[in-house]
């Protein structure tokens, strides 16, 4: 649950020896937060907490630095729905 501001200075003295990833660091409905903290962050940003459909796989994906979107059967609806999702990553 960082700020826009903190989760930028953050994400900008990580070390990024051994960490993969760092996950959903704003609030879920703050797409322009998380997508701040993306451009500086020195390990891909994951975004979980945002995704809910195909189309915000494809959002996630139009966002510098988000290398990552994790899946939620529960927020996708359905297996088949969960496949599309895959497929669409």
């Amino acid at each position: 649950g960082f700020t826009s501001a903190d989760g930028q200075a953050f994400a900008a003295r990580l070390d990024p020896r051994g960490i993969e990833l760092f996950e959903q660091p704003c609030a879920m409905s703050d797409w322009r937060a998380n997508a701040d903290v993306a451009l500086v962050s020195t390990v891909p940003v994951m975004l979980d907490e945002s995704i809910y459909d195909v189309s915000d796989i494809d959002r996630a994906a139009r966002l510098d630095g988000v290398g990552f979107v994790k899946l939620k059967l529960k927020k996708i609806g359905s297996i088949d729905m969960l496949h599309d999702a895959l497929l669409q990553i």
